[in-house]
């Protein structure tokens, strides 16, 4: 789920174009096998910030947004036991600025748009190696079909990517210089703006 509201969109000018937006996502019924064992696998995600909207060619031409917003992801396990101490669990909480546009064709629109993570606080892996830094980039491709007035279909393909370095030193229980954390996926669903 997400949304988007302009609160002051009646008063016209820049201050209009401002507005707050907001997503919650969950992947529900997931499950991962290591072994014999089965454990339920929970990814969820949420985001809060503001954003800035731009017609450069007036209200029927192309769309730009900027945005920046507070973002987590969350990525582990239920019921590990013994194994808990060895899965790649995962929490990252983010500053994301962002990049977005919307080009339409008729009742067909493309749409794209790409973020960077500044990962604030980490914890998973990060909390086993010495000297964890980590980054983040993520993207969607999208289309948008009108089907009715204020009535949309939308598809996107996304893209999400953490990238982890770490400084090792002779002794350490775990040793290692980087890792990786992608996420691919793929979202349909209605959209409705007034």
């Amino acid at each position: 789920m997400r949304g988007q509201i302009f609160p002051l969109a009646r008063m016209g000018g820049v201050l209009g174009d401002i507005g707050i937006i907001g997503g919650y996502s969950v992947l529900p019924f997931v499950s991962s096998t290591v072994g014999t064992t089965t454990l339920n696998t929970n990814f969820s995600g949420y985001a809060v910030g503001l954003r800035a909207r731009m017609h450069p060619s007036g209200d029927t031409g192309p769309q730009l947004g900027v945005s920046v917003s507070y973002a987590s992801t969350i990525f582990g396990f239920d019921n590990a036991g013994a194994l808990a101490g060895t899965l790649p669990s995962e929490t990252y909480n983010s500053i994301r600025p962002a990049l977005d546009g919307r080009v339409s064709f008729g009742n067909f629109s493309v749409l794209a748009n790409v973020g960077f993570r500044f990962p604030i606080s980490a914890s998973g892996l990060t909390e086993r190696f010495r000297g964890p830094t980590v980054g983040g980039v993520d993207a969607e491709l999208g289309g948008a079909l009108v089907i009715a007035h204020g009535l949309e279909l939308r598809l996107y393909a996304s893209y999400e990517r953490y990238f982890l370095a770490f400084k090792p030193t002779p002794g350490d229980a775990f040793v290692a210089g980087g890792a990786l954390d992608e996420l691919y996926g793929a979202r349909v669903g209605i959209a409705y703006s007034y």
